[in-house]
């Protein structure tokens, strides 16, 4: 690669349009072989992370979302491959236009945002002809929900929540009963329940490939307003909402959520539970936690002709149907289309402390689709946890003859339903991913590559050559311990075969 070039690389084994904002020092980088005095600790940090934790006001806030900088267009790279990218070909963006209209309208969709509370009012699919925003709702999609204790007066509030008296039988009982009794959380506690008091500033941006639609919320139950934006693309599905705000040193319990009300007809709900979808209640054991649940990468609502799918790439926590922490729920019982994005909460009872200040931020991919597909689920999923461009600079010089340049692909993987879950070297100081080293008897250049079959079927799965070039194979199990011996590897590369929900392990050794 040229000094001038940025690497970009696709972890997914799906070949992929990669497109977003580029770090500046990623395109103009520090300490490159002709400035050896400079130090780039700086680039494990990206602009949002660099600024402090601890402001309050809501530019500062909205300088996070900033639109100014470099942007990759649509590129397209190789599954598990790379790329470079001249730096001339990325869009240099400065004080972009905006108006304040309340409709966008691409060619497959057209949103209305609510300018008075935020978020999206109406979501018409001009494909499929259908909304998908549930209008009679109590709040809009993408709508900020904060959560308390209604009676704050008290001298101690979290007893509104959670009541621990050792002395009353059933209120907390001793370890060998739990399972038998009730818990100290009161399932009936009194909540109070606001969104923002209004919308300061509502912003419609026309970016390369889309819109950014920006909403600034005047929401005083936090420490900061609440910045809401959407990134509706032009030609892609998938709507991708983001959030940001500061929580401050409020000890009370509360809770911040972003309400997904949609417009489906009595809906079935999945999640991801470590590559395996999930249905909440059919699929659960007796007396399991019925009143939230935590994810892997997505959560769907879908009925008997649509659905959508929501990745979940920083935010794990969702509950379904309606607000339900401490119900205590026996069962699962979805009152209405309603997947709702916890995003924080002190409702705890421990020692750890009862606030936790600093910068929130929450992102959630937003996919319709038609029918539900668990291989097509986990593709999205896993497309919002790699959504932004992974790249670096391509002016290293660290190698006198680098090996990847151009286009390329490292291992052509399986794709869902057979899911990736891990790629590692087993000797990560001197494997393959550092070629300067000179070949020796203690070097071990061997792959482990952890697969699963996330399908209720028998299954086979194809790991083709790439640059790298299999030479041997081994199935382990995930200790390494090798299991199956010297697997044949053919001219197109190693085949192996799943049972249902099977995870394999194999061992690869590449060709010197």
């Amino acid at each position: 690669m040229s000094d001038n070039s940025i690497f970009l690389f696709n972890p997914l084994p799906w070949e992929r349009e990669l497109s977003g904002p580029v770090a500046d020092h990623v395109v103009t980088p520090r300490g490159v072989p002709d400035d050896e005095t400079a130090g780039r600790h700086f680039q494990d940090r990206d602009r949002r992370r660099r600024r402090s934790a601890g402001f309050a006001d809501s530019e500062d806030i909205e300088t996070l979302f900033s639109l100014n900088g470099y942007y990759l267009p649509s590129t397209s790279v190789p599954g598990y491959g790379w790329t470079s990218v001249p730096v001339e070909d990325l869009i240099q963006l400065e004080n972009q236009p905006f108006d304040e209209r309340s409709t966008v309208e691409t060619e497959r969709y057209v949103l209305t945002f609510d300018r008075d509370r935020g978020g999206i009012m109406s979501w018409h699919d001009k494909e499929r002809e259908c909304e998908w925003v549930d209008e009679s709702a109590e709040y809009p999609l993408a709508g900020f929900v904060h959560e308390v204790v209604a009676d704050t007066e008290t001298d101690r509030p979290r007893k509104r929540l959670f009541d621990y008296d050792p002395d009353v039988e059933g209120t907390f009982p001793a370890v060998a009963g739990l399972l038998d009794s009730d818990r100290g959380f009161r399932s009936d506690w009194h909540a109070r329940r606001s969104g923002p008091d209004r919308v300061r500033r509502h912003r419609v941006y026309d970016v390369p490939e889309g819109y950014r639609v920006r909403q600034t919320l005047v929401t005083p139950q936090v420490e900061s307003d609440v910045v809401l934006e959407f990134f509706v693309p032009d030609e892609d599905d998938t709507i991708v909402v983001n959030a940001e705000w500061v929580m401050g040193l409020r000890t009370d319990p509360e809770a911040t959520y972003l309400a997904f009300p949609f417009a489906l007809d009595d809906p079935t709900p999945h999640i991801d539970v470590g590559g395996q979808a999930m249905q909440p209640g059919p699929d659960q054991l007796d007396r399991s936690v019925y009143d939230y649940y935590t994810v892997q990468h997505w959560a769907d609502l879908s009925d008997d002709n649509r659905g959508m799918t929501v990745g979940c790439p920083l935010n794990p926590l969702v509950q379904f149907g309606d607000f339900h922490f401490a119900d205590n729920q026996q069962g699962f019982d979805l009152e209405r289309p309603l997947l709702l994005g916890w995003v924080t909460n002190n409702y705890w009872d421990t020692n750890f402390r009862a606030h936790q200040p600093g910068r929130v931020q929450a992102r959630y991919h937003l996919s319709p689709h038609d029918e539900f597909d668990e291989a097509s689920a986990h593709a999205t999923g896993l497309e919002a946890t790699h959504y932004e461009p992974l790249a670096q600079t391509g002016g290293e010089g660290t190698v006198d003859d680098p090996p990847l340049a151009g286009t390329g692909q490292f291992l052509d993987l399986p794709e869902p339903p057979v899911l990736v879950t891990q790629i590692r070297p087993v000797d990560a100081d001197t494997g393959i991913f550092h070629p300067e080293l000179d070949s020796s008897a203690d070097r071990d250049d061997a792959m482990i590559v952890d697969l699963r079959n996330a399908s209720d079927s028998p299954t086979t799965a194809h790991i083709g050559h790439g640059t790298i070039e299999v030479s041997t194979a081994e199935r382990t199990d995930p200790t390494g311990k090798v299991v199956e011996a010297d697997l044949e590897v053919a001219g197109d590369g190693v085949t192996v075969e799943f049972n249902a929900r099977e995870t394999v392990t194999l061992r690869l050794e590449p060709s010197t």
